[in-house]
Parts: structure tokens; C-alpha cells; sequence
């Protein structure tokens, strides 16, 4: 299986709600939708990494630097994992690479 992208909003704030498995290979639709929602000029944008069960690298080194640019334009990028599972994949990936504190990470939507 491989990623799904859909865009959706939450109190006007755009999201893109990610699905399945997100290899280095799978990236593109991913990216292609991050960078035009960049491009507009949104002043938050939500990456819903929920119902992911892998991201390989090259698409967590995109969501860290669009991490970057963003916070270089006071702008804000915001993961919702509403996964409570520590033990998930994406929960352990982040705490091993220490990104939990790096990125802004919320696990209910009303925190956003």
C-alpha cells in the first residue's frame, strides 16, 4: 500500500491527512501538495501523520525542513497524531530521532 493524500481543513487552517505507507519512493504527491500549500501562504499548515504506518526518510527530511522554512517566515507546521499507541511506528521514529522536539507535535485536534 502505498501513501494517500487528501487535503481537508480544520477551523480554516489547511490539512493534509495522510494514509498507508509513505516510502522514498511515494513521496512526490506528498510533497507536491506541502509545497503548494506553502506557496500560498497559509500562516499554519497540518500534516495529519495519524493513520501512517511508515515514512522513510526523505519524506521526514521534507516535513523538517518545511519545518524550517516556516518557522523562518513565522509561520507554523503542525503534526496531529492522534495515534495514542508510544509504541507506533511514527511515535517511536520521532522520539529516537529526538523530532518530538524539534516539530510541534499535538495528539488532539483541539490543541491546534
Amino acid at each position: 500500500m502505498s501513501i494517500a493524500v487528501e487535503l481537508t481543513s480544520h477551523k480554516g487552517i489547511p490539512v493534509l491527512e495522510l494514509r498507508g505507507v509513505m516510502n522514498d519512493i511515494d513521496v512526490d504527491t506528498f510533497i507536491e501538495r506541502l509545497d503548494e500549500l506553502i506557496a500560498a501562504g497559509h500562516p499554519k499548515v497540518i500534516i495529519d501523520i495519524s493513520r501512517i504506518t511508515f515514512i522513510g526518510s526523505f519524506g521526514l527530511g521534507k516535513i523538517v525542513s518545511c519545518n524550517a522554512r516556516l518557522r523562518k517566515e513565522k509561520r507554523e507546521l503542525v503534526l496531529l497524531n492522534t495515534n495514542p499507541d508510544p509504541e507506533a511506528f511514527i511515535a517511536s521514529l520521532l522520539r529516537l530521532t529526538n523530532l518530538y522536539k524539534v516539530l510541534r507535535i499535538v495528539t488532539d485536534s483541539k490543541d491546534i
